[in-house]
């Protein structure tokens, strides 16, 4: 009688709940099992009557088959795999019915068996061009096209067909579909290594209620929650919700869900560090569940390697940790997927035991991966590994900082990698390069650990800056950090980092002629040789530069260490109160930050909020130049604190607690707002010039821009003409970390088909007749920055595999040419058409609809937020009248202005409102007879 539709919708129409449905649903003998009674029975039977008259053959074959697939969200897939495989087999089945049953085995193979490939061919029925459209198929699909397999992933599959679910998905099972839609954008994002992709996709899983769902799809969604959680700083919550999945009951009904929660909170406690012999048992917990499940490789197993990559290579078990790189290569060999995620772990491990040859050629392989959804991320892997291979070889350190900074602009947009290769930059820059160029990476390592915090991370920074405050001559402070960083190390079981630091330290005191260094020194040696791990050149060469400085009576001996202040004076106790106050709101705190550090400095300062395009200067004359910077961060800012004069020793040390404690009271005070912010954030706006956004369709578009702005995604942009697609796109452009560059917009459909090509990739000089000179092309023109394809539905059939090959390769071939010129562009696409569609007949490439459709969003049309049409027209009248003078709107002209169905959208209401306003005088209020509507 429920049919398809979910407890909680079936529920709903008969007035209960959804588990008083699921006990009615148990067989006779579970002791939970109830039958209906009493009013209940009567709706219940009255709703029966009700219906019967409409149910058809073809929905009474597809009851079983709804059926099955319930239970078999419910966990009970055995029984349910059992009734789909005996429906098919009925050569009578048709329609929804087979659709249906096709797209719940694919769901056994995904969600019990983790095999992307068996799920597919599962789902050939179900996506057959002749069957009827569905939308638990279309989110299954992609689901299985999110696996880490070379031959099904796809960023643009796995979106075309998660927004085909959505299309579809009807008020019964829009929870389940929508879902599992959400679930593969995740898991894909997560692959791709593209925060802010995962962050969208992570708001989307955010919306759905738990409740709404079966058992199964909601403990998967909860997993998800937990990666929002880690990725939003919350490292409790995230914990927590793995340890409430650990515990539940019906964990191992899916090997799949308890694979991946084992990694993930063997993952999560490293990263707090946490034991890792313990994070070693989970890990190996995860590879157990899965191999006793015979699972297909899945995000479970890159989780799973990482994890018990990081927790072998911390406890210096090096042999174990070989295999299990090995393990991670055959995946890369065998299914083209690189296992990005563990090349961190497997650089520091090559680097550590002073493998520069294995670091190159693992550079070169991961270089040469051709999968087109994860180029872009294992270029700037590949970078990162060039770079430390040139670091193990120590011969060429202006090489080795180039290596790195390229690095660094590659990986600009992966928030965990990029904060991961700042902490290796910053090292690298104290042994190769100088102490301004090591404090200025630092500074950039400490504000992306902020945005993405883990304590592990924290101790190695701790380490890095206490050796540059050595470096700078400031001996006590930085021994007192550096020691810190070696304590931590040793207490939480990090052999290595330990062996390492201490190696480091026993060196620099030899160096500074501290007592008893020597005998430490020879400690460290045989430490590292019981450890089998050999002398770190690395460290070595640091430790070389210092002592050079020290016999060239430079800056370390030239400058002496930081006195002790003593006390804490009672300005700064006052000040420190000020800063603490409680309810204090981030707006509060920098204020009374500034003025604080004003007194203290006894100078001005400036407080800048720091953004991957550039900086925001919130406090201070535009003219004025810090000498000195203090990083603030907390509550995932990225504030910095600048000082106008040379301060004295005891007020930097002022400065730098009152940093400390305004950095907490950030944190507090973003804590205080977080159930609020995180509440809102779906529907969290960007706020652009030029845009209005005053309806909630507009509002969470807007939201999209904002948590894809900083993503290397190619984007393409649907909706009527003149709704504002290129808007949208301008908006994309003006809010990433490609700002600055060039942003060039291609009409495809105002050039001739024989200019197109040259005018797309450029020509040589020569090329054809003509081609009097060289010509760039839009392409290269955009390199850097944006390139916009407008009208992307009228490119000729014969471009489209050069544009294709062009995303695949990041190369352009221009006319004339003799070999390839590599460029780095995003693309926004936008069309008004379906194209979709287009694909159908023929018009438009199926591969290249795949790659363009990486990320859609779509433009309502005017007609559909009608909240927008006043606000838009307040809007053009104020930047089209003279001198500002906006007139007013009469009540009838607002009355018009709401009724009118405008089918050119916004361009049509700029339109009405400029020729309006055109005639002289400008009239102070405008009227219906005026608007002419």
């Amino acid at each position: 009688m429920r049919g398809a539709r979910t407890r909680a919708a079936f529920a709903a129409e008969l007035g209960v709940n959804a588990h008083t449905i699921y006990r009615w649903e148990l067989a006779d003998g579970s002791p939970a099992a109830r039958r209906p009674r009493g009013a209940a029975l009567a709706r219940l039977e009255a709703y029966a009557r009700s219906n019967a008259a409409r149910i058809s053959a073809s929905d009474a074959a597809s009851l079983p088959v709804s059926a099955a697939v319930q239970r078999l969200l419910d966990g009970q897939w055995r029984e349910a795999e059992s009734v789909l495989l005996r429906a098919l087999s009925d050569r009578g089945l048709a329609g929804e019915a087979r659709s249906l049953a096709s797209a719940g085995l694919a769901l056994i193979d995904l969600m019990i068996r983790a095999d992307g490939r068996r799920a597919i061919a599962a789902l050939g029925p179900a996506l057959a061009p002749d069957a009827p459209p569905l939308a638990l198929a279309e989110a299954t699909a992609a689901l299985a096209y999110s696996y880490p397999d070379g031959e099904l992933f796809d960023l643009g599959v796995v979106h075309a067909h998660a927004r085909r679910a959505e299309e579809l998905a009807r008020p019964g099972d829009a929870p389940v579909a929508i879902a599992l839609a959400a679930m593969a954008e995740a898991n894909a994002a997560l692959l791709a290594g593209d925060d802010d992709l995962l962050l969208r996709a992570l708001g989307q899983v955010d919306a759905i209620a738990s409740a709404s769902l079966p058992e199964l799809p909601a403990m998967f969604l909860e997993q998800l929650r937990s990666l929002g959680a880690t990725m939003s700083g919350q490292s409790r919550l995230a914990m927590d919700r793995l340890d409430r999945l650990l515990a539940h009951p019906r964990l191992g009904v899916s090997p799949v869900l308890e694979a991946r929660v084992c990694a993930m909170k063997a993952m999560r406690m490293l990263d707090d560090l946490g034991d890792p012999d313990e994070a070693l048992a989970l890990a190996r917990r995860a590879r157990a569940v899965a191999d006793g499940a015979h699972l297909a490789i899945g995000v479970h197993t890159a989780l799973a390697l990482r994890a018990e990559a990081e927790a072998l290579v911390r406890l210096v078990r090096l042999d174990e940790a070989s295999a299990v790189f090995a393990e991670s290569d055959r995946i890369f060999d065998e299914l083209g997927f690189p296992v990005t995620i563990v090349f961190p772990v497997q650089s520091r491990f090559l680097l550590s035991t002073g493998r520069a040859d294995a670091l190159a050629a693992l550079a070169a392989k991961v270089g040469a991966a051709t999968l087109p959804s994860m180029r872009a991320v294992c270029q700037a892997h590949a970078a990162w590994l060039t770079a430390v291979a040139s670091l193990a070889r120590g011969r060429d350190p202006e090489a080795t900082l180039a290596a790195y900074a390229h690095a660094e602009r590659l990986a600009v947009g992966w928030g965990f990698m990029l904060r991961d290769l700042l902490v290796s930059y910053a090292g690298a820059a104290l042994i190769e390069g100088t102490s301004q160029l090591a404090r200025e990476v630092l500074g950039r390592a400490l504000r992306a650990a902020d945005r993405r915090p883990a304590a592990w991370v924290t101790a190695h920074l701790r380490r890095v800056e206490g050796t540059l405050l050595i470096d700078e001559g400031r001996l006590e402070e930085g021994r007192t950090l550096f020691d810190a960083a070696v304590a931590t190390f040793a207490a939480s079981g990090d052999r290595l980092d330990a062996a390492l630091a201490r190696f480091g330290a026993s060196r620099m005191q030899r160096a500074l002629g501290v007592e008893g260094a020597d005998d430490r020194c020879a400690e460290s040696d045989a430490e590292l040789a019981a450890l089998g791990l050999p002398r770190p050149s690395f460290i070595e060469r640091a430790v070389a530069r210092v002592e050079a400085m020290l016999a060239s009576g430079g800056t370390l001996g030239a400058r002496a260490a930081v006195a002790s202040t003593g006390g804490i004076s009672p300005s700064l106790e006052l000040g420190l109160q000020r800063l603490a106050v409680a309810g204090a709101t981030t707006a509060m705190v920098l204020r009374e930050l500034a003025a604080v550090a004003r007194e203290v400095a006894g100078a001005p300062v400036i407080l800048e909020e720091e953004r991957d395009g550039g900086a925001r200067r919130l406090c201070g004359d535009a003219r004025d130049v810090a000498v000195a910077w203090f990083d603030v961060g907390g509550g995932g800012r990225r504030v910095r604190l600048g000082v106008t004069a040379p301060p004295r020793d005891n007020a930097r040390a002022s400065l730098r607690m009152l940093a400390v404690v305004a950095g907490l009271a950030l944190e507090v005070a973003a804590l205080r707002g977080g159930e609020r912010a995180a509440a809102a954030a779906p529907d969290a706006a960007v706020e652009l010039p030029g845009m209005v956004a005053a309806s909630p369709p507009m509002r969470r578009l807007l939201a999209d821009v904002g948590r894809l702005a900083g993503s290397r995604a190619t984007v393409v942009i649907t909706g009527e003409s003149g709704a504002g697609k290129e808007v949208i796109a301008r908006a994309l452009h003006d809010l990433s970390p490609r700002a600055s560059k060039p942003y060039v917009a291609f009409n495809c459909a105002a050039v001739p088909h024989d200019l197109f090509e040259g005018q797309l990739f450029g020509y040589r000089r020569g090329a054809f007749t003509g081609a009097t000179s060289d010509h760039a092309g839009v392409v290269r023109a955009a390199d850097g920055g944006t390139l916009f394809l407008d009208e992307i539905g009228e490119l000729p059939l014969d471009i489209q595999p050069k544009l294709l090959r062009f995303l695949d390769s990041a190369e352009v071939f221009p006319l004339g040419a003799q070999r390839p010129v590599t460029v780095d562009v995003r693309v926004i696409a936008a069309t008004n058409r379906d194209l979709g569609a287009e694909v159908a007949r023929g018009r438009f490439r199926e591969d290249l609809y795949y790659r363009l459709h990486v990320v859609p969003l779509v433009v309502p049309p005017l007609r559909d937020r009608r909240d927008d049409i006043v606000p838009l027209a307040r809007h053009f009248a104020r930047a089209l009248a003279p001198e500002g003078k906006a007139p007013a709107f009469a009540p009838d002209a607002l009355a018009a202005l709401r009724a009118h169905a405008w089918p050119g959208n916004a361009r049509e209401l700029k339109n009405v409102i400029a020729r309006a306003m055109a005639y002289a005088p400008a009239p102070d209020v405008l009227t219906r007879a005026q608007l002419g509507l």
